[in-house]
C-alpha cells in the first residue's frame, strides 16, 4: 500500500471533502466549539471542541475561508491546543486528534505561521513546536507504521495560496449634524471674516449663527436659508441639518442635495445616511461615494463597509486606504487588517499595518487595539502585544482576555 504524504494538500482535502461544506452550519458549529473550549478543559470536551471548530476551519482548504480577522489564527491555535490535550492513558493520539492536527497545520502552512526555521514567521512556534508537543505534531503527519513524520518537509511542500481577506465587522453610519468643535470654529471664523469684508451671504450666515446661539431656531433657519440662497455652500449644509432636526425631512434633503452638488462633502455623507435609513441602498452608495470622492473620511468608511458586504475585495482595499489617508479610525483599522491578512510573511508590511492599527487605537477604537496586540504578538513584541490587548480588554473587546491567557502574553 502506498504511504500517504500528508504534505500534499489533496491528502488533507481527502479527509475534509468539499461536499461536506455548509457555511452557515459550519459557523454555528464553530461557535458551539468555542463555547465548549472556553467552558471545559477535560479531554472529552477538548476533542469535541476541536471537532466542532474544524468544521469552519476546513473551508480554508478550498480557497477563501469563512473565518475573518483574528478568528482564524485563534481557531488554528485552539484546534491544535485541543488536539494535543493529554488523553486518559497519557499516550494515545487518536485518529480524530491526528486529523485535526493535520488540518490545523495545513492552514498554518497556508498563512506562514510556522517557525522561521520551517519557512514561516514564527507566529505559532510557541507552545506547539517545543518538547512533547513537537513530538505529537510529528506523529500526526507520520506515514503508516512510522512513529514520526518530517515537519520541515511538511511545511516545505505544497503551500496553499493566501486567500483574499475577509470582511470586517460592520460600522454604523450616522448623520453628522454638527462638525467637530475644531472644524466648526475654523469654518465659522472664515465665514465671519468674509462677513466683515462685506459678503452678503456670509452676513446672513452670521445672523443665523447668532440666532441659533440664543435659541431662536426660527430666525436661525430663516437666515441659514437666506445665506444658502445667496450661494454659501456651508449654509446649505447647516440649513439641511437644522431642517432635519426640526423634522422637516424633505427640506433637509433639498438643502443637502444642493450642498452636495456644490461640492460639500458632509452634505453628501448625510444624504447617504438618509438614503440608508430609507432602505435605498443604490442611493446610499451614490452619496457615500460622492462624499468619499470629496474627501470625507466617513464616506470612505461607509464605502469600505459596503464593499465588504458585497465581497468586493478590490473596492474594500481602495476605500479603506483612502479613508486611512484621511485619518479615519475605522478605515485605518480596516486597511491595516487587510494588509496584515494579505501579507502574513512580510514583516515590512506587517509593520505598516501595525502603525495603522496603533494610530486608530489611540483614538479609542477597540478593534484596532486588539489587532495591534495580535500583530505585535506575531512580530515577537510580546510586551507590546500584552499592553494593547489589555487596553482592548478595558475598552470592552470580548476576546482580548482570551488571547492574553491562551497565548501567554
Amino acid at each position: 500500500m502506498e504511504e500517504t504524504d500528508w504534505s500534499q494538500v489533496d491528502s488533507i482535502r481527502g479527509e475534509w471533502p468539499v461536499g461536506e461544506l455548509d457555511a452557515d452550519n459550519d459557523l454555528a458549529a464553530w461557535r458551539a466549539g468555542q463555547r465548549v473550549y472556553e467552558a471545559n478543559d477535560d479531554y472529552r470536551s477538548m476533542m469535541q471542541a476541536g471537532a466542532l471548530m474544524c468544521q469552519a476551519l476546513q473551508h480554508e482548504l478550498y480557497g477563501q475561508g469563512i473565518l475573518a480577522g483574528s478568528d482564524l489564527p485563534e481557531t488554528v491555535h485552539s484546534v491544535l491546543f485541543a488536539s494535543i490535550t493529554a488523553p486518559p492513558d497519557g499516550w494515545t493520539l487518536t485518529d480524530q486528534a491526528s486529523r485535526q492536527i493535520r488540518l490545523a497545520m495545513t492552514v498554518m502552512k497556508k498563512h506562514g505561521w510556522q517557525p522561521a526555521a520551517m519557512g514561516g514567521n514564527g507566529a505559532m512556534e510557541r507552545p506547539f513546536f517545543q518538547g512533547g508537543n513537537y513530538m505529537l505534531l510529528t506523529r500526526a503527519i507520520a506515514a503508516e507504521k512510522r512513529r514520526q513524520g518530517d515537519l520541515k518537509g511538511f511545511f516545505a511542500k505544497n503551500p496553499i495560496d493566501i486567500p483574499a481577506p475577509m470582511a470586517a465587522p460592520g460600522t454604523q453610519a450616522r448623520a453628522d449634524y454638527l462638525d467637530d468643535p475644531v472644524a466648526l470654529a475654523t469654518r465659522v471664523e472664515n465665514i465671519f471674516g468674509e462677513a466683515d469684508a462685506g459678503d452678503a451671504a456670509s452676513q446672513a450666515y452670521r445672523k443665523a449663527f447668532a440666532a441659533q446661539e440664543r435659541g431662536d431656531v426660527a430666525a436661525a433657519l430663516y437666515h441659514y436659508e437666506e445665506a444658502a440662497q445667496l450661494g454659501l455652500v456651508d449654509a446649505m449644509y447647516d440649513a439641511g441639518c437644522l431642517n432635519f432636526e426640526l423634522g422637516r425631512t424633505s427640506a433637509g434633503i433639498f438643502w443637502w442635495e444642493t450642498g452636495a452638488k456644490s461640492g460639500h462633502a458632509k452634505s453628501a455623507y448625510n444624504l447617504g445616511v438618509a438614503a440608508l435609513q430609507a432602505v435605498d441602498l443604490p442611493g446610499a452608495r451614490q452619496w457615500y461615494q460622492r462624499a468619499a470622492e470629496l474627501g470625507d473620511g466617513g464616506g470612505c468608511a461607509a464605502m469600505t463597509q459596503m464593499a465588504a458586504d458585497a465581497d468586493d475585495k478590490q473596492a474594500e482595499m481602495h476605500w479603506s486606504r483612502q479613508g486611512a489617508e484621511l485619518e479615519h479610525p475605522f478605515c485605518q483599522m480596516r486597511y491595516g487588517q487587510l494588509l496584515f491578512q494579505a501579507n502574513p510573511n512580510d514583516r515590512t508590511v506587517m509593520q505598516r499595518a501595525l502603525s495603522l492599527e496603533e494610530r486608530a487605537a489611540e483614538t479609542g477604537e477597540a478593534n484596532a487595539m486588539f489587532l495591534a496586540g495580535i500583530i505585535n504578538g506575531q512580530l515577537g513584541h510580546r510586551s507590546e502585544a500584552r499592553r494593547w490587548l489589555e487596553q482592548a480588554e478595558r475598552a470592552g473587546h470580548p476576546r482580548a482576555r482570551t488571547v492574553i491567557d491562551k497565548y501567554g502574553f
